[in-house]
């Protein structure tokens, strides 16, 4: 695979059922801390997102799933820092996230950081949506419930606006020492 091409794969309904209980239970308890459920109205981004690193289940799945991914890219990655969330764009919040990359706005040369987002990975839990359509330079992706995709964090993208329904993925970010 040529560094400009994406991942795709799906995972078991299972995982994907899982991943969306999970969601399900942490939005009906309310028990989680402020900083862990946030809810964005800029001009960037309207989403619900609640993070899930800390379950050791989707950790290890999703640590697998960006293994197999990079077995084409060959990045230098660090293997236990991922970033994992579940975002939830609803047709009442018009949900979205505008154009933009996922290597933190850093320069590809940044040496201050130390570390940049290397992979990027989203995977449909639903699809009884319209709208909501994760879009590329290059044009649209369709994702079904299962469905994922893997691409470097420095490609352009975005999620159209959730015209009808609820359009909830679990997105993940795995780092990796600076690019040279």
């Amino acid at each position: 695979m040529a560094l400009g091409k994406k991942f795709y794969g799906t995972v078991a309904s299972g995982f994907s059922g899982y991943c969306l209980e999970q969601y399900k239970k942490a939005k009906e308890s309310n028990s989680f801390d402020k900083h862990l459920i946030a809810f964005y109205d800029k001009k960037f981004r309207r989403a619900k997102d609640i993070s899930v690193a800390d379950n050791p289940l989707i950790f290890s799945t999703i640590q697998g799933i960006f293994r197999e991914a990079n077995k084409d890219y060959k990045f230098v990655l660090h293997e236990h820092h991922i970033d994992i969330w579940i975002m939830e764009y609803t047709e009442g919040a018009a949900g979205y996230v505008d154009w933009h990359v996922d290597f933190e706005g850093k320069s590809l040369a940044d040496n201050a950081v130390g570390e940049q987002i290397k992979l990027s990975m989203s995977l449909a839990l639903t699809e009884d949506y319209k709208g909501g359509e994760l879009e590329f330079d290059e044009g649209r992706v369709e994702l079904g419930t299962n469905d994922l995709v893997v691409f470097p964090s420095f490609f352009r993208h975005k999620v159209n606006p959730v015209k009808q329904g609820t359009r909830v993925a679990l997105v993940a970010w795995q780092y990796g020492p600076n690019w040279k």
